[in-house]
């Protein structure tokens, strides 16, 4: 028998076997099966799935509310712990400011009643060293006058032989008062070494300014150079010019041989125009009458120099003609610093060797700014007290210095001779 094979069309509108048929129906069988058991499978695990989540928000939402109820509670007793934690502290802390305050008031008590303890004991070590130094004062004084009265007497007794010498010329022939007081003026120059000859001021007839001393004796500090003399002059410093220099002083200040540039209760500045022959130059020489002067002292010099600034003197340009020197014992509690033209030389506490020289100067004023700065002399902010106090420990020491021959070789007068080296 012929095996027959039925055909089909299928969807796509191929002809298929009924096997493939079949097989492709069962296939399908099986496909819409297994999709059926995929969906309620599906389903199932969904619903799991939800009831899952739904019972997990539930434990979450409970557990939460557990946890902010833990947590509240545990805020509460962190806050009430802190609380008591802030008020015990506070407690430790006002306890601890109280102790504080009642140390440093004891330590306060305590410091005040050394502070007052001490004070006194300053103020009895002050009024004992006030005590002392008024005695010692008065011990220099006193000293010092003795000393000033020996010296007195020498001058008296130097002066019974000037007058010795005078009674025994006039017995030999008529004298005229000027004659005899130009007698006893050569004797008194010859003893301060003026070193030339005074050019005298007829205007003023109030005796000779080297009588104003407290000592008797007198001591040349310096001098300053005003040039040689023109046509019959004795000197370029003129007459205009002289009667401006002296215009700055008080007429009681000016005598016929000199200017008292300062009078002090102890100590006296003067100067005198002299004419040295050796070198045919006039200068101004500064002599005082204590072996020590205060720094304060050269005020009056260093003004002196600036009132001849004022007069209009120029200084020529040949320094044989032009020159500034100092040379001087001085006592002074401030403080000096040496210079070009300008040296201190401690000897003693408070005590210096002053050497000052300058002849570059082209300008008197600056000569003048520059003393005043270099010398540090200003009484500007300085007690009247302070200076007086000067005054009187260097006229004191000055006179201490009367028996000390040795120290005085310090200061060696400037001589004619020295005069004439420096040019």
């Amino acid at each position: 028998m012929k095996k027959r094979n039925i055909q089909f069309s299928s969807e796509n509108g191929q002809e298929e076997s009924i096997a493939q048929k079949m097989e492709r129906n069962i296939r399908a069988q099986i496909n819409k099966e297994l999709k059926e058991e995929y969906d309620q499978k599906k389903q199932e695990l969904e619903k799991k799935y939800l009831d899952q989540i739904e019972s997990l928000e539930t434990q979450y939402i409970e557990r939460k509310k557990q946890l902010d109820s833990e947590l509240e509670e545990e805020k509460k007793r962190s806050e009430e712990k802190l609380s008591q934690i802030k008020e015990e502290k506070k407690l430790e802390i006002q306890k601890a400011k109280e102790e504080v305050s009642a140390y440093k008031e004891d330590k306060l008590a305590e410091i005040k009643q050394k502070e007052e303890k001490l004070s006194q004991r300053i103020e009895k070590a002050n009024t004992e060293i006030e005590l002392t130094n008024q005695k010692i004062e008065r011990e220099n004084y006193n000293s010092a006058q003795l000393v000033a009265s020996n010296e007195r007497v020498k001058k008296l007794e130097e002066l019974l032989e000037v007058y010795k010498s005078v009674l025994k010329k006039l017995t030999k022939k008529e004298m005229t008062l000027q004659e005899l007081y130009d007698i006893v003026g050569e004797n008194q120059s010859s003893k301060i070494n003026i070193g030339g000859e005074i050019q005298k001021n007829n205007l003023y007839n109030n005796g000779s300014v080297f009588e104003q001393t407290n000592t008797g004796s007198w001591y040349e500090l310096g001098y300053i150079n005003l040039g040689k003399k023109t046509n019959n002059d004795k000197s370029n410093f003129t007459e205009n010019k002289n009667l401006s220099l002296l215009s700055h002083y008080p007429a009681k200040s000016i005598y016929s041989d000199g200017i008292l540039l300062e009078k002090g209760e102890k100590i006296n500045i003067v100067t005198a125009r002299v004419h040295s022959k050796i070198n045919d130059t006039n200068i101004y020489k500064f002599f005082t009458d204590s072996k020590i002067i205060s720094i304060y002292n050269l005020l009056s010099v260093a003004n002196f120099i600036l009132h001849i600034h004022q007069t209009g003197l120029k200084p020529t340009d040949n320094k044989q003609e032009r020159g500034l020197k100092l040379k001087c014992l001085v006592y002074s509690d401030k403080k000096h610093k040496t210079s070009k033209n300008c040296v201190f030389k401690v000897n003693e506490k408070n005590i210096y060797n002053l050497e000052y020289s300058d002849d570059n100067y082209i300008n008197i004023g600056i000569l003048a700014q520059e003393l005043y700065q270099n010398l540090n002399c200003s009484k500007k902010h300085i007690s009247p007290d302070n200076i007086k106090k000067a005054d009187n420990i260097a006229f004191s020491r000055g006179m201490q210095l009367k028996d000390n021959v040795e120290y005085l070789k310090i200061i060696s007068p400037i001589a004619n001779n020295e005069l004439e080296q420096e040019k």
